[in-house]
Order: structure tokens, then sequence, then C-alpha cells
């Protein structure tokens, strides 16, 4: 099963390597070199967690599994946060200067977002008590970060629903950010509650559940259970006003409410593959590598409309 997982990484590496060969549009070493970069860096967390798991030896015991895996996990999303960091600002460059200061910024808060999101995915230990107990820093680290890359995707389609709303839309990416705010409340709702009781009532000594405990753990239940759909609903929402307004191809703003509708109903219809949060993030990210690619050079097509044609 190792090796299945290694080797699934791998393929994904080997696709999205190819997709950049056959749709790349910069013209640079340079930036073709950070091009390449954002398009393989969503498989890169997923790789170093097979890495880990290939490499790790057998431990002791239970507990000093954690501050092991973390030892990797921590030095590599910050290369690879340094790496985008790198790519973003060799990509960021564009004819038209309001574009460039605002939704290059939004652009780089939504690639940050989700990568932050899914370095937390691969180090969360579960939801049950004694494996939160025998992996509490991964607990931590976990819940941190989905409660941090929560904030930035917040943060960049909020400058992005300025940005939309200056260029013409009035609607659909004002309901987006509501949505994405409310689901974002809840979600930190869930995650205080996290990183909090979760963790108290994991470590007691005692082994004792408070009567209250399940209650609260389930209305927390609940706070996940409204994000969820209200992230992909605010998603599909952007996705739409991109599309119309032409800062993104009309395929990839169908793309967008197809993909927010299908998880949504798909979350709600409890199908496992829409339940982890680190999916919601997959549409950011792509709307982030988007948003640089309308910074191509040269640019194809009128840069301040946002020709469609440029970003096929």
């Amino acid at each position: 099963m190792i090796w299945v997982q290694f080797s699934a990484t791998l393929l994904l590496g080997v696709v999205l390597l190819v997709a950049w060969g056959r749709y790349s549009i910069e013209t640079t070493r340079r930036r073709r070199a950070a091009e390449l970069y954002l398009w393989i860096a969503p498989d890169i967390p997923f790789l170093i967690a097979a890495l880990q798991t290939v490499i790790a030896r057998p431990s002791t015991s239970a507990a000093s599994s954690a501050p092991e895996k973390l030892s990797i996990v921590a030095p590599a999303i910050a290369l690879d946060i340094l790496l985008l960091a790198v790519a973003w600002f060799s990509l960021r460059s564009s004819r038209d200067i309001s574009f460039r200061d605002t939704c290059t910024t939004a652009a780089g808060l939504l690639i940050l977002g989700a990568t932050v999101v899914w370095f937390a995915a691969v180090v969360w230990p579960g939801v049950e008590s004694v494996q939160i107990a025998r992996h509490s820093a991964e607990h931590v680290f976990a819940s941190t970060g989905f409660l941090l890359g929560a904030l930035l995707t917040l943060a960049g389609f909020t400058i992005l629903n300025s940005s939309l709303e200056d260029a013409g839309d009035r609607i659909l990416s004002r309901l987006g950010v509501l949505s994405l705010f409310f689901g974002t409340v809840c979600w930190a709702l869930h995650l205080a509650f996290r990183l909090t009781v979760v963790i108290s009532v994991a470590q007691n000594d005692r082994g004792v559940v408070p009567e209250w405990y399940p209650p609260m753990r389930m209305w927390t239940g609940v706070m996940y259970g409204l994000y969820m759909p209200l992230a992909y609903l605010g998603i599909a929402a952007f996705g739409a006003a991109l599309g119309n307004i032409g800062w993104i191809g009309k395929g990839w703003g169908r793309a967008f409410v197809i993909f927010g509708l299908i998880a949504t109903a798909g979350f709600l219809a409890r199908i496992g593959i829409f339940d982890p949060p680190l999916v919601v993030n997959v549409m950011p990210y792509i709307a982030g590598v988007l948003l640089m690619r309308r910074n191509a050079s040269p640019i194809i097509g009128d840069s301040v409309t946002g020709n469609p044609e440029a970003i096929r």
C-alpha cells in the first residue's frame, strides 16, 4: 500500500509536468521555470508525505512518530513556500499595473492558502482521541494550518472581490465572498474547539470524557458541515464572476461552477472524496495560477479587458 501511494504521487507529478509542457505560454527561461513550479507544486506536499512513509523506520513507541513526521514536513513547507514566493515574484510583472498590484496579490494568497492546507492535511492524525493524544504536535500543526490556510484564502478572495467589482461584477463575487466569510467563521469555530477542548480531553490522564463533550463535538461538527458547502458555493460564484469578466476562459469559469455544485451535492450526500477540507482548495489554487497566467510574457490579447484567449 505504501508503494501504491508513492507511485500514485509520482504519476500525478508526471501528469502535471506533461500538462505544463503542453499548455505553457511563457517565453523566457526564468518565467517558464517559475510557471513550471506553480504547475507541479500541488503534488509537493503529498510527495513529501509519501517519501516520509517510505523512508520512516518503525518507532520504539507510537508517540515518537509525531515529531519525526514534523521534522520532515516543517522544513519542506518552508522551502516550498520560499520557492512559491520566487515563482510569484518572477511572474507578477504585467503591463496592466492595476491588475498586477491587486489580482496578483490575490493570486499569491490563494496559492499560499492552498499550499498551507495541503501540508496540514498530510500530517493530520485523525479525529480519534487516542490518535490525538499520541500525535498532539501533528494535531496542533494540522489544525493551525487549516485555520491559517482558510484565512489566507478568504483574504485572497476578498481582494479579488474588490477588483472584480471595479471591473463590472456587482453580484457574483460579492455572493462568493459572503459565502466564504460565513463558512470560514464556522470553520474557525470548529478548529478553535479542536485546538483547545479536543486536545485537552484527549490528553486527560484519567481517560474520563466529560458529559458535555459529545454534544459540543456534535455542535462543532455542524460548524464543519456548514463550512464545506458554503466554501464550495463561494468558489463556484467566484469562478462564474471571473469567467464573465473575462479574466479566465469561459471553459474554466464553467468548470468552477460545475465543480462547486457537484462538490456541494457530493458533500451533502456524504460522498467521501468531497469531505476532506483539502479538496476545497483545489479550485482556489487553480484560480491563483490562472490569474498569474494573465501576466504571461508576451501578453496575448488586451491586458485591460482580459481576453480569455490569453489564458486558455
